[in-house]
């Protein structure tokens, strides 16, 4: 019995430290598109702030599970991206299949 105990609590630890877990703390900070000038900051508190040359928004984000943040822009929009993490990189893939990349700057 002891011995199925020490394995359900191995596995449990397992899932727990697994990649898709690390995705939702590791998309905190700012991030620098690899195609332009754009930069994108997503808070711990909730908040991100997308920034290029001329514009500046700000909206607030709920991870939904760790590999999916829901983005809401007021009354205006939601948006869902898949998110993915790999090192100091980070790939939004949007709706329509088009994936946005950024490298890490903080």
């Amino acid at each position: 019995m002891k011995s199925v105990r020490l394995l359900v609590l191995v596995c449990l630890a397992l899932v727990l430290t697994s990649c898709g877990v690390k995705q939702t703390w590791a998309i905190f900070g700012t991030w620098q598109s690899v195609e332009g000038n754009e930069v994108i900051e997503f808070t711990k508190h909730g908040y991100m702030t997308l920034k290029n040359d001329k514009t500046e928004i700000k909206a607030s984000f709920k991870l939904v599970d760790p590999r999916n943040v829901q983005i809401y822009f007021g009354n205006l929009a939601t948006l869902e991206l898949q998110v993915s993490v790999s090192d100091n990189e980070l790939a939004l893939i949007h709706p329509d299949g088009t994936v946005s990349k950024y490298v890490k700057l903080k």
